[in-house]
This record gives C-alpha cells, structure tokens and sequence, in this order.
C-alpha cells in the first residue's frame, strides 16, 4: 500500500481515514507530526505533544512572530504508522485564524 492509499476504519463515531505512513519517524511514543494543509504554513509540519489523555490535540497555535501566531484546526486526516496502532503518528491540522497578543 502506498503513502497516499488507505482504508477506513470504523471509530466509535465516524470513521477515520487510516494510510500507511512509510515516510515519517516517530521516534517518541509522545508526540506526533502535525501537517498544516493549508493557510500561511500550508505543507509545514511540525511535531506536537498529545494530550494526557493519549489523544491528538483539537487546535495547535503555531508561533510566527513577537505576538502572533497561526491557529489551525484539527481536519480528521490521521496517519497511523500500523494498523494496530491506537495513536496517530501523523494528523491534519487547517488553518482557522491568526491571533495576535
């Protein structure tokens, strides 16, 4: 199966797209890449901690400048780097708003 093909998986409330994830390592169990898929940092990834709970999180700020940061959203897309994997090691974040301080 190749990076960009998939299959669904059913989740206790929708389904979840999940692809092989040949192309990226993660090294630590406690973190994950965020792939920002559009906005101001479309096709940047960055790594991000998950929550206590072991889930992804819903929004990450990204810092850009004294001040402002970037605010995206989780889209969904998750990447899982087995099938058994219970965490993603890879999740799509779209861009939602800048905020400035």
């Amino acid at each position: 199966m190749s990076a960009t093909q998939g299959i669904y998986a059913p989740t206790p409330c929708a389904f979840r797209r999940v692809t092989q994830n040949k192309g990226m390592n993660n090294t630590s169990g406690s973190s994950y890449t965020a792939k920002l898929t559009d906005g101001p940092l479309e096709g940047k990834t960055i790594s991000v901690g998950f929550l206590p709970s072991g889930d992804a999180k819903p929004s990450i700020e990204v810092p850009v400048d004294e001040g402002k940061a970037y605010l995206y959203t989780r889209s969904g897309n998750e990447e899982f780097d087995s099938e058994d994997s219970d965490q993603p090691s890879a999740v799509g974040y779209r861009y939602r708003t800048t905020n400035y301080s």
